[in-house]
């Protein structure tokens, strides 16, 4: 028997050392072995059943529940923990001394699960051809769906790589639980309407080439931002991530107006909401950077880098103006795409963004938390509960004086939960003028901290313009 090749004993050299290290590790995991075998097990008793049943048609629905369960949402869970255990271990550490970047790590690790999972995929395409030769299906819906579903789960690994920063178990398990019960309701309708299209070209007549080619850089942009958040959260002081992430959410931003002047389709413009959403929780819970050397580069580019260091600075101080910047894009967006009603709820979901902010900043327990973002977030879910209910109580209260609750327009949830009690268009839009008047408080209040914040930060620029104007 001749010897195996040299270049199959290992992986390449060319090989990112984390995404081996990785992918050593998971195809040896007993959880990867175990679901490998228990899906084909189950995939192979339908095919027989099918081939009993001289048609595919009457175990799909097998077919596609097992292979969506094990492609978004099994495989992609693998990675909750991911980073959590390199913190629980202090292997991090050890991972950086190996220069290492952060961004390299979190990649590392989301690319050997996506390896893993392509494998998976790959697997499941003789029994697609199996099925297509039962008949009652068509091959090209069946690659088609199983492409979608490996991309699903490609970025919910990303994202869940991200949640797997949180220290907090509670924590990790409230971001998993929420999206997957709502959600998976969402991925099901979908398969579900893509299987009743019973054609191959069902995808590209239901989305256009145009949109699938938008899905496929939405799916891009955000494995980015996932990625990027997780690395940016193992990141150290001195090389943060801020710049390199707002720039790409910023041009992310163009996709959408550039998707709306080519298909002439105004309700592209609201895919700069998702991106949006997240630039701007990011930015403004990250911590300020007390660090010279984070602000370097901003000062070796001239004039340029000096203009949108405002903007691109790491820290949640210049993250506010960047979200003000994000805001104003939002309302532009809502307006070109005709949901012009939707503006000042926007404007009060952003305010109560800005409100958490400001009760985080003023709050010094929250202010010198280990983790900003998860005090951020716990704020919002706090007063999204308690403004919810409060709101909810005091509009049924009104109505049974028969009165309108024009007090609930002082604070931004209750305003919003209190607009849909006025029947009258007239009274709603007042109503909500005078919320947004008082809603306008909180980014006033928030500007001048993120101002006194930014002031206390001038010997830190000066020692970086110092730095930047140095040899080397």
């Amino acid at each position: 028997m001749s010897a195996v090749p040299a270049f199959l004993n290992d992986f390449p050299d060319s090989f990112s050392p984390m995404v081996v290290k990785e992918l050593r590790q998971g195809l040896r995991a007993r959880v990867f072995t175990g679901t490998l075998l228990g899906l084909h097990a189950v995939l192979i008793v339908a095919t027989l059943i099918s081939t009993a049943a001289s048609g595919a048609a009457d175990t799909r629905w097998l077919y596609e529940g097992v292979a969506t369960l094990v492609l978004c949402l099994v495989l992609p869970l693998r990675a909750v923990n991911a980073l959590a255990d390199e913190v629980k271990h202090q292997t991090l550490e050890m991972l950086r001394l190996t220069r290492l970047s952060p961004l390299r790590i979190a990649t590392g690790k989301w690319t050997a699960l996506a390896l893993q999972m392509l494998l998976v995929a790959v697997s499941l395409l003789p029994y697609s051809v199996a099925r297509y030769l039962l008949g009652g299906l068509e091959l090209g819906t069946e690659v088609m769906l199983l492409g979608g579903r490996l991309l699903v789960g490609l970025v919910l690994a990303a994202a869940f790589l991200a949640v797997s920063t949180l220290r907090q178990q509670w924590m990790r398990s409230l971001f998993i639980m929420l999206p997957v019960m709502f959600g998976s309701f969402g991925v099901v309708s979908i398969f579900i309407s893509m299987t009743l299209g019973g054609s191959s070209s069902f995808g590209l007549r239901f989305y256009g080439p145009s949109g699938m080619v938008a899905i496929l850089v939405v799916a891009l942009w955000a494995i980015f931002a996932f990625l990027s958040l997780a690395a940016s959260r193992i990141a150290a002081p001195a090389e943060p991530l801020s710049r390199l992430k707002r720039t790409v959410h910023l041009l992310a931003m163009l996709v959408p107006v550039v998707a709306c002047q080519v298909t002439h389709e105004k309700a592209a413009l609201l895919g700069i909401i998702p991106i949006l959403v997240l630039m701007a929780l990011d930015a403004l819970a990250e911590p300020i950077n007390p660090v010279p050397i984070a602000y370097v580069p901003f000062y070796r580019r001239g004039i340029l880098g000096r203009l949108v260091m405002p903007l691109l600075a790491p820290g949640w101080v210049t993250g506010f103006w960047l979200s003000i910047l994000g805001v104003g894009l939002g309302c532009w967006a809502l307006h070109g795409a005709g949901a012009s009603d939707a503006v000042p709820y926007f404007l009060l979901s952003a305010c109560t963004v800005w409100m958490a902010c400001v009760i985080v900043q003023c709050l010094p327990s929250m202010r010198r938390a280990e983790d900003p973002l998860v005090m951020l977030i716990s704020t919002l879910l706090v007063i999204g509960v308690l403004m919810g209910v409060l709101g909810s109580a005091s509009v049924a209260y009104w109505k049974l004086g028969g009165k309108e609750p024009w007090l609930m327009a002082v604070l931004p949830p209750t305003a919003m939960v209190s607009a849909s009690s006025f029947r009258s268009v007239q009274e709603r839009e007042n109503f909500l003028q005078t919320a947004l008047l008082f809603a306008s408080v909180w980014p006033f209040f928030l500007g001048i901290l993120s101002l006194l914040a930014w002031r206390s930060l001038a010997d830190t620029r000066k020692q970086a313009r110092e730095m930047a104007a140095g040899p080397g």
